[in-house]
């Protein structure tokens, strides 16, 4: 099941965590790729703010700026979460294949969330047809084996989400 959800948090909320990610204070990594470690195409590349890394816990104080995400969402157990900045293509393209955020994950119950920052012309592209336009606070959960993918934006500088991989409460 897809399921997608707008104004997942309250504005006030939302405002701080959007002006922290568009902020200098975000510590971008270049990633030589979308969803493989390298890729030779020129144009498949993307930066990344890691708040939870697997194995390791948070990576950052302002991963509390997650915590009103994290209640709704009814997380037990964080696996990873990671911001992803895609620059503006000429016009919107799909990014990279259909993937799986975190391959490592198996079993039931696991679940993927998207966030979205910013609002633009970019979407998520769910193997199933479905696709999910980028609207700010607006949030996309769904099971962690249905395969997606990212589209770029074309009209603003920037597409920013963030991905939440988890095992939500019973």
């Amino acid at each position: 099941m897809i399921q997608v959800i707008d104004n997942f948090i309250p504005k006030n909320k939302f405002v701080e965590l959007k002006n922290f990610m568009e902020s200098p204070l975000v510590k971008w990594n270049y990633i030589d790729g979308i969803n493989k470690d390298k890729d030779d195409d020129i144009e498949k590349f993307q930066f990344a703010f890691p708040f939870y890394i697997p194995n390791g816990g948070p990576t950052c104080q302002e991963v509390n700026l997650l915590s009103p995400i994290l209640q709704k969402l009814n997380v037990m157990f964080i696996v990873r979460v990671k911001a992803n900045l895609t620059v503006a293509s000429l016009e919107p393209k799909v990014l990279d294949d259909y993937h799986l955020d975190f391959r490592p994950l198996v079993g039931k119950g696991v679940k993927t969330a998207i966030y979205y920052i910013n609002s633009n012309n970019g979407a998520t592209l769910f193997e199933t047809g479905k696709k999910v336009e980028s609207i700010e606070n607006r949030i996309v959960i769904f099971d962690h084996d249905i395969p997606h993918t990212g589209i770029s934006c074309s009209d603003k500088k920037r597409r920013i989400v963030i991905n939440f991989n988890y095992f939500p409460e019973l």
